[in-house]
């Protein structure tokens, strides 16, 4: 026969089930936890916190829902469990339909609501009632209106 082959290498997880599966960084905190007694509990709080940060940013993107369009996606979640009993493949499948057509729709919404708000600046400044619209100033232009303003001093800082 040939050469023997050493048996393959279980994963660590298999040889210690009983405990959890953990990055480097957190099996690294808890060594230096040993070390540093307390280090462990700022690392999840500080971990925590960017995660609560991140899910605040999330939420403030995403419009809260209505109660009228939360019932709207409940019905509509139960009418695809009838019409598809025991394939959640095909439900999630068509739930994400439904959400792409809404998110669609979302878009154009927006989309002619910005042409209507253009249009109507337009006709503004044809009647003569607006002379211009202002549009935001730039962090160089704003720094080339203060120097010219102000004189060119410069600052120490960089």
């Amino acid at each position: 026969m040939g050469p023997s082959r050493p048996p393959p290498r279980a994963l660590p997880s298999a040889i210690r089930p009983h405990l959890p599966r953990l990055s480097k960084f957190w099996a690294l905190a808890a060594l230096r936890d040993m070390v540093e007694p307390g280090y462990l509990q700022v690392a999840e709080d500080a971990t925590f916190q960017e995660q609560e940060q991140r899910w605040r940013a999330n939420r403030q993107q995403l419009p809260e829902k209505t109660d009228a369009e939360r019932a709207q996606f409940w019905a509509d979640c139960e009418r695809l469990k009838r019409m598809y009993p025991g394939d959640n493949k095909k439900q999630l499948e068509e739930i994400r339909k439904i959400g792409y057509r809404k998110g669609r729709e979302e878009v154009l919404r927006r989309k002619t609501a910005k042409k209507e708000k253009e249009l109507e600046e337009k006709r503004m400044r044809g009647e003569g009632r607006v002379e211009c619209v202002k549009r935001e100033e730039t962090s160089e232009e704003a720094r080339k209106r203060m120097l010219e303003q102000f004189g060119h001093v410069e600052t120490g800082g960089k």
